[in-house]
């Protein structure tokens, strides 16, 4: 379930900037663009990253493909039902 404190903004806008990019990115190779639970899945794992100070775009979405290859977004998809 996300929380509050999931869904707090970047520390400034170059910040959001990053992430939005980020965002676009991974769903893009997740083939999950048009599905917004997933989407919201990929969101909410980056803002956690950018919460935990991952700010370098390379390192951001490096570290969120390799949280996502742990996860099948198929398995999430029956978590959630």
């Amino acid at each position: 379930m996300i929380g509050k404190d999931d869904l707090r903004a970047p520390a400034n806008i170059a910040d959001l900037a990053v992430v939005s990019e980020a965002l676009k990115l991974l769903c893009r190779e997740n083939g999950v663009d048009t599905d917004r639970r997933r989407v919201l899945h990929v969101a909410t794992l980056l803002m956690g990253l950018c919460r935990d100070g991952v700010r370098d775009q390379y390192h951001l979405i490096g570290m969120a493909r390799e949280r996502l290859a742990e996860v099948s977004f198929d398995d999430l998809a029956s978590s959630e039902a």
